[in-house]
């Protein structure tokens, strides 16, 4: 057979593995067949039971599942040369046993009659000799699917969560509910090249998993094997193919690392755009997909294949196409690195009604590429708007970097938005004598970008000369933020000056007690700039002034920026407020010392950070927390949790609580006995933690899977094993109850729901006379007889099923505001017009913090967008 020639198996919906002879006389002596040890039922069986299944829709052969996959995973970011890193691929500590058995239960809670599922699988493994690829193998009879990876992983250093992905993408393995013997004889797809049959020798599950592991450390040509793989070596350029049909092309990728050329050995195909753009589906006559949805499963279930480390999150997509249109920018946004709302490193602020001219778009359609200054930076497609001609001279330009010191040389000078003077909008007129530092010179560099008080602004080069060492104490700041709030002069009056720096000697005297607005702040927090009477922007220390008093003290009243980084609350005991000030008790909470939270904002002086707490999001001085270390950044609270509301009983072997949903935080540890009974009050995105308040207040989480219902003995028993479901359905029947179990004598948390709401189901027991529902308050069971199936135009009032908590209050802004009964503009259902100034609480918020959810006087819940109130 020749090299990675004619030796393939297809690897269109599952990706099979590539096999060589040669490594196959390697391992034939450790690989044999064993027999399964589960029995299941034959593969003519299970295409009769195929139409009467709710969600089994096995197409490609690989892909019936108990539910559809999240897409969470964002394909623009696939990178070809780059799939995955060395450092998470051979990571073998990622998951111990216990959480790959808990993680394979999690994927199928119950599979159909008469199959085996991997969580169920057991194998009879074979003990093996350690060699250069892999450590010794200890076998056993009857071994779990679970103790096999998870043993596997560490005798070959392969991360488990590797093992998975791939047993997944080979064969749907991990979410098959009803997987024939066959699946599990190849359940890898190893020794099963793309144009002859499956070696014998390769079959069973143990034989599979272990197979591939040594193959994947046997591609890096370990000390004291000879160099045979050296097709895809990594630091070099490749021509990969699309398909296995040659006629559909390659294009050149360079491979930057191992792991990556390992995944190319096993399935040596790059998915094209058309794959990229169809995520789940199909794409076109040369698409392939082993190495995309090996990709789109590790994303969706384990996050980053490169860690979570900020070069991953800002990674530079693939597939993104070339764009020359010029766009406005229809809020105030933040430019990224990389088209992704968690890449924060580098992002650059950009004002609402900024022209900028795009240079690429991403595959989706939903990032757009923009010339910033020097740079280039991301921001979504649906934040902009086409320019007009009139606008587009305005457009932001590609320029160089630049950072000298200027002085205007002329007595004034006219700044704009673009270096060119048939651009009006945003202009502003500058005096003789200001000094500047320039940050960006045009291309034909005659004109030059510099940082104004009233932002940054291009002038002619003519109109500038260089600073003097002198001049130059007086340069203005590069990057200073807005500010709003009124300040009165201390005791001992202040002296402003024309720059935020004691060194500039152009000053201005005020006394004590007078009063001014700032218009800005320096990144540090420690200059305010304000205008006087005669148009001049002077600069005062913040440590000479105090806040005035407010009409309002929970009014925002400050202009804040976006803020990433953990914080622990050091002070004894702080209140988290509504607002900025110390003066708002409106919904003020107590928070514990020690509490770990990611901070979202902090105001413009940097006096106050905005934390995500369990409870919401509240504002805490700035000096009642510190920098959280890396042991205590792993006890951060959850920002993306849903509400619960049901009742749980501790099982036998008791279970440890703590501070934050995570094995790894050690912080308020509480050992909780067997037995011990507890009302949910959140549940973590992935549905693994439950959060409960104990009898003194504190917050605790404990893991899913050591608690059960507490009424499980009786009515409120689960009854009976249940199926996944998916579709839509509408509330047909009067008064339909919702339960916490498919039970009318179920009475515990029982809750009226109304005619016509519109939800998803995620469940229906095997009867199929119970469906389980979201709704806003969390899933309920109600009677399959009580809905029906939602019309397309129904379908747009669904309610989601990934909102927050919220608590604050708010007030419908002038002009009035439109509730309606699901967060979309296009939901037409529930409609009430709210006039201005009606108050209102918010009970949830919606996950890009669009909409919020409150309870009309009548009991029924109404959405109302974001924008059309304020804070009360």
């Amino acid at each position: 057979m020749t090299l990675l020639g004619t030796n393939r198996r297809r690897a269109l919906g599952s990706g099979f593995v590539v096999v060589l002879a040669a490594v196959t006389a390697l391992v034939a002596g450790l690989l044999t067949p064993v027999t399964p040890a589960t029995a299941v039922v034959a593969d003519s069986t299970a295409a009769t039971q195929v139409a009467t299944d709710l969600s089994a829709t096995d197409v490609s052969g690989a892909s019936a599942v108990a539910t559809d996959i999240a897409q969470m995973a964002d394909l623009s970011l696939f990178r070809p040369g780059n799939i995955i890193s060395d450092a998470v691929f051979f990571n073998k500590n990622t998951m111990t046993e216990s959480q790959i058995q808990a993680f394979l239960q999690t994927q199928v809670p119950s599979c159909r009659s008469g199959y085996t599922c991997l969580k169920d699988w057991y194998d009879t493994s074979r003990t093996t000799s350690a060699d250069a690829m892999c450590g010794a193998y200890s076998g056993g009879v009857r071994e779990r699917a679970s103790r096999i990876i998870y043993k596997v992983a560490q005798a070959c250093g392969i991360n488990p969560q590797v093992i998975l992905a791939t047993l997944q993408k080979e064969q749907g393995l991990v979410t098959h509910v009803w997987p024939s013997t066959w699946r599990y004889t190849i359940a890898m797809g190893q020794g099963c090249p793309d144009t002859a049959a499956c070696d014998t020798r390769y079959y069973g599950f143990f034989n599979q998993v272990f197979g591939a592991a040594w193959q994947f450390k046997r591609y890096a040509n370990p000390p004291g094997t000879s160099q045979y793989f050296t097709w895809y070596a990594p630091g070099k350029t490749w021509n990969v193919r699309w398909h296995p049909n040659a006629s559909c092309g390659s294009s050149p990728v360079y491979i930057e690392n191992q792991a990556t050329a390992n995944l190319y050995y096993y399935t040596p195909y790059q998915p094209n755009a058309a794959a990229i753009r169809a995520y789940s589906g199909t794409g076109d006559a040369c698409s392939s997909y082993g190495n995309r949805n090996f990709y789109r499963y590790f994303v969706d279930w384990f996050g980053s294949t490169h860690g979570n480390s900020a070069a991953s999150r800002c990674a530079a997509p693939y597939g993104a196409s070339s764009a020359f249109k010029t766009y406005v920018l229809l809020s105030e946004q933040t430019a990224r690195k990389a088209p992704r709302t968690t890449c924060a490193d580098g992002g650059v602020s950009l004002d609402a009604g900024t022209v900028v001219q795009a240079t690429s778009v991403t595959a989706d359609k939903n990032w757009i590429q923009v010339h910033v200054d020097a740079v280039d930076r991301w921001v979504p497609r649906d934040q902009v708007r086409y320019a007009s001609a009139t606008e587009s001279v305005c457009a932001m330009p590609s320029a160089a970097s630049a950072r000298k010191t200027y002085v205007v040389s002329v007595a004034t000078v006219t700044a704009r938005v673009a270096p060119t003077s048939a651009c009006d909008a945003g202009s502003a007129e500058v005096r003789e004598g200001t000094v500047a530092t320039a940050i960006a010179v045009s291309s034909d560099r005659d004109w030059l970008k510099l940082a104004f008080a009233e932002g940054h602004r291009w002038i002619p080069r003519s109109d500038v000369r260089y600073a003097s060492s002198d001049e130059s104490a007086c340069t203005l700041p590069v990057d200073f933020g807005d500010a709003v709030k009124t300040y009165t002069v201390r005791p001992g009056g202040l002296t402003a000056r024309v720059a935020p720096s004691v060194e500039c000697t152009d000053v201005l005297q005020a006394r004590a007690g007078e009063t001014f607005t700032a218009a800005a702040v320096t990144e540090a927090g420690d200059w305010l700039m304000f205008w006087t009477d005669d148009g001049r922007a002077m600069w005062a220390p913040r440590s000479a002034v105090e806040y005035s008093s407010r009409m309002d003290v929970c009014d925002l009243g400050a202009a804040v920026r976006s803020a990433s980084k953990t914080y622990v609350v050091s002070a004894r005991s702080v209140v988290g407020r509504l607002s900025p000030s110390a003066g708002c008790g409106e919904g003020s909470v107590e928070v514990s010392s020690g509490v770990v939270a990611t901070a979202v904002a902090v105001t413009a002086e940097r006096d106050w950070l905005k934390l995500a707490f369990a409870g919401g999001q509240l504002w805490v001085p700035r000096d009642a927390v510190r920098y959280a270390s890396a042991g205590e950044s792993v006890c951060t609270l959850p920002t993306d949790f849903r509400s619960a509301f049901k009742s749980y009983v501790v099982l036998p072997g008791g279970s440890t609580a703590r501070s934050a949903p995570t094995v790894e935080c050690g912080a308020g540890v509480r050992d909780l006995p067997a037995g011990t009974g507890l009302t949910a009050m959140g549940v973590t995105a992935d549905g693994d933690w439950l959060m409960f308040q104990a009898a003194d207040g504190a917050d605790l989480w404990l893991p899913r899977d050591t608690v059960d219902y507490a009424s499980r003995v009786g009515v409120c028993d689960l009854g009976g094993s249940v199926r996944s479901a998916y579709r839509t359905y509408v509330v047909s029947g009067e008064g339909a109850v919702g339960r916490l179990s498919p039970s009318v004598g179920c009475a515990d948390g029982a809750v009226e729901v109304s005619s016509g709401v519109v939800a998803t189901a995620v469940a229906v027991t095997a009867e199929r006379d119970w469906l389980k529902l979201a709704f806003a308050g969390g899933q309920l069971w109600v009677p399959r007889d009580a809905v029906r199936y939602a019309s397309a135009g129904e379908s747009v009032c669904t309610l989601p099923t990934d909102f927050r908590s919220a608590f604050k209050s708010y007030v419908v802004l002038p002009g009035g505001s439109t509730a309606r009964s699901a967060p979309t503009v296009e939901c037409g259902a529930g409609v009430r017009d709210l006039p201005a100034g009606t108050g209102l609480t918010a009970m949830g918020v919606t996950a890009d913090g669009d909409w919020l959810m409150f309870q009309a006087a009548d009991g029924a819940d109404l959405w109302l967008p974001r924008d059309t109130v304020d804070y009360r």
